[in-house]
This record gives structure tokens, sequence and C-alpha cells, in this order.
């Protein structure tokens, strides 16, 4: 009886997550690929979504964990996209983006980023690193289409990586912490500013929390982007230390006359020190922390001593990003990917709830 009620649960659960239509060209890639594969070894994670004019592009990362034993962010994880008129019905046009097979700088995984479309053109900013010692040694790059379907890498070499004098970010011992980029454009002056997860340089110590939002900027999409100083890096008072080992898929909204940041990080990425002073409510590994500046380039600060985004550790979403709703663009909701399941929730359940002085994920229905 007990498997039962489990079993039901998670055909609820299923209901609920992401449907993607196969294409007869690409094979039996439809609804059960992404619902399924996560008992063959085959997992899905990190997803992002652009709009095109009546469509919709949802970009996610798939890999095969050959091994239970082997961390699931060692996997040779790839891009995959699909395309959607509804953000409900979605139709799977498979990978569009995988390592490389020639030892370079993004030879042995591929992770977040985000995608625009600028004059008829599709730019897709990817994360990467090599293999061997260069697995945790980070990069960010560029790959573009004129189709949505077709790729192709600008070029053999990072768009964009501090070198190892940055006067602003370094790294933890081999890790060097430089992904999930995300663009925003300045709308008076056009610039192209790049956030991205990002580690600060400490020349007189070398402790695990050093996570920061780092910060670039280009008059073009397509760059040079030119290295800023974090646009976001909190301290917990009286240290030298972040609240954060990592501060991972930043995203930048503007709303009401500031600039908005949200971010996620799994509890085991938290400082003890922080926590022993805010305390575990509100904190699970689904929580968006919110920070917030006047000023694009920051620093963006904590809303409150807790900037925990009220709502989101009930969600059960990790790398949770928002997007305005099909029917109701000034309404956002909630989407990511459920980390104990390694499935992705394109779902309009968990929305926004936003005041002029507060934010708060609510659950809502999704009759429409």
């Amino acid at each position: 009886m007990e498997a039962m009620r489990i079993s039901n649960r998670f055909d609820r659960f299923v209901e609920n997550c992401i449907k993607i239509s196969p294409i007869p060209t690409k094979g039996k890639t439809g609804v059960k690929h992404l619902l399924r594969c996560t008992r063959r070894g085959e997992l899905t994670w990190d997803p992002w979504i652009i709009k095109d004019e009546d469509r919709y592009y949802l970009f996610y990362l798939s890999g095969t964990n050959r091994s239970l034993k082997r961390a699931w962010w060692k996997m040779e994880s790839k891009i995959c996209a699909a395309v959607s008129t509804d953000l409900k019905n979605w139709e799977n046009l498979g990978v569009i983006l995988k390592p490389t097979s020639d030892g370079s700088w993004d030879s042995g995984r591929l992770f977040a980023g985000s995608t625009y479309k600028v004059d008829g053109t599709y730019y897709l900013f990817y994360s990467g690193a090599g293999v061997g010692a260069e697995f945790q040694n980070e990069a960010i790059g560029l790959a573009t289409s004129t189709d949505g379907l077709s790729w192709q890498r600008s070029s053999n070499q990072p768009l964009l990586k501090p070198d190892d004098n940055n006067q602003w970010y370094g790294r933890y011992n081999s890790s060097f912490q430089w992904r999930d980029p995300w663009i925003v454009q300045h709308p008076e002056t056009g610039l192209y500013y790049m956030f991205m997860t990002a580690y600060a340089r400490e020349e007189d110590s070398n402790h695990y929390y050093g996570g920061c939002v780092g910060l670039a900027v280009a008059d073009k999409i397509s760059g040079p982007y030119t290295i800023l100083p974090p646009a976001a890096r909190p301290l917990i008072e009286g240290t030298s230390e972040s609240p954060f080992y990592e501060m991972e898929r930043p995203q930048v909204i503007y709303q009401n006359g500031q600039y908005h940041l949200f971010f996620s990080a799994f509890i085991k990425a938290l400082n003890p020190k922080w926590l022993g002073q805010i305390g575990m409510q509100g904190i699970s590994d689904s929580t968006v922390y919110w920070f917030t500046s006047n000023n694009i380039t920051g620093p963006f600060k904590p809303v409150t001593s807790k900037p925990v985004l009220k709502g989101s550790e009930k969600t059960g979403l990790y790398g949770t990003n928002f997007f305005p709703l099909p029917y109701q663009s000034d309404v956002y909701f909630a989407y990511g990917w459920r980390h104990r399941l390694f499935m992705l929730d394109i779902d309009f359940s968990h929305q926004l709830n936003w005041q002029s002085q507060s934010i708060e994920i609510k659950r809502k229905s999704t009759s429409k």
C-alpha cells in the first residue's frame, strides 16, 4: 500500500514536470525522455528560457551518470534545447552543444549559461572546463546561431576569463569559479553587462568561503568584455569571509526602480559562521537569495540581514530563475530543476508576488 502511495505521488509530480513532444527526425525523445532518463542514468538540470516572438526556447544541461559514486557535476555534460509556443508543450531539439574532442578549454564539461537574440542572431553564453587538471578550471564561452538549431562556437578560446593576476578574482586551491553568465543590457547606455558565479581574491588568506558575483561589460553583445569588480561581494561582519562558497545561477531583474539580484546556493555552500548568526529558518537547498542595488554595476547588498526570498525554500527547485507568464507579462513564475530527481520543472505554480517593498513566492493554481 505504501509503495502504491509513493507511485501515485510520483505520477502526480510527473504531470507537473516539463512535457516535451517528440520530433520525428530526432527519434523517440518526447515527454518520457526527460522523465525516465534518471532511470537510465541520464540526468537533466539547470534550465534557462528565452522568448523569440511567438516562440519560447528552453536550454538545459544533460549528462550520463555512469557511476553513482561520481559527483553529478563531474559528468561530461552537454547543452540541449527545446521549443514551445505556450511554455507547456515542448518539442525537443536534442543536443545543440557538447564538449569538444580536441582537449581544449571546454573539452571536459559544459554547464549553465544564458541565451539572447540580437539582430537576427542567437547568442548562447555558456560555461565550460577542460579535462584532467583543468576539470575545475572554469571559463565562459560563446556560441551563435541564425536559426536556433545549428550552433557554432565563436572561437576555440574562452570569451572571458580572468588571468591569474587579476586583482578581484581568484581561486580556492585548484578550483576556479567562473560560470553561469547572465547578460543584462542597460536600457539607456545600451551596454551589455555580464554577471557570473565567481570567487573573490583574498591576498591575506585562503579560506573556503569567497563566493561573489562577478561582473564584466561590453559595447556589443559579442564582446570583447572588460572585467569589472564584483557586483556583489558579501562579507560576514568582522571577517573577510563570504557567507557563501558559491553564488550560483545569478539573475538580475530591473523592477520598481531597482536592480534585483537573485541566486542559489546549496546548504553545504553556506558558511557555518553565517548560519550561526541568522539561523536555519527559511533555509533549504531551494532557498533563493535576494540582493538589490540602485546601479546595474552594484554593489548589490542583501535586502535584510537574512536575505532569503520568502517561500522559495518550499519550491523543491534549485538554480531557480524567473520568467514572465505568457498570458500576464508583468507576473513572473519560478522554474528550475528538481535537484533530488534531476528533472526539469517548467511550471507556473510558483509565482512571484512582487510588492513595492517585498517579494514572495506563492503557490498558485495552474488551471490556465
